[in-house]
């Protein structure tokens, strides 16, 4: 399984600054999930285009059940 899934379109994406956590929340939803930074990373193509990269498949799993994320 790849450690990439893609964000959906609808799904904001903040990484804290302090490298405490990442924000992956749903505009659709309203639900949000933090993860911890050492499991997880943030990167974004483009402005439209953000990808996560997981250390765990569970991780991959919460977002993508969810709906947060799938498959890139």
């Amino acid at each position: 399984m790849p450690d990439r899934v893609k964000l959906n379109e609808f799904v904001v994406a903040h990484s804290f600054s302090d490298g405490s956590g990442l924000l992956i929340y749903n505009t659709t939803t309203d639900e949000s999930v933090l993860l911890p930074c050492n499991s997880v990373a943030l990167i974004q193509s483009n402005p439209s285009d953000n990808f996560v990269i997981c250390s765990s498949d569970e991780l991959r799993d919460e977002l993508k059940k969810k709906g947060m994320a799938f498959e890139a």
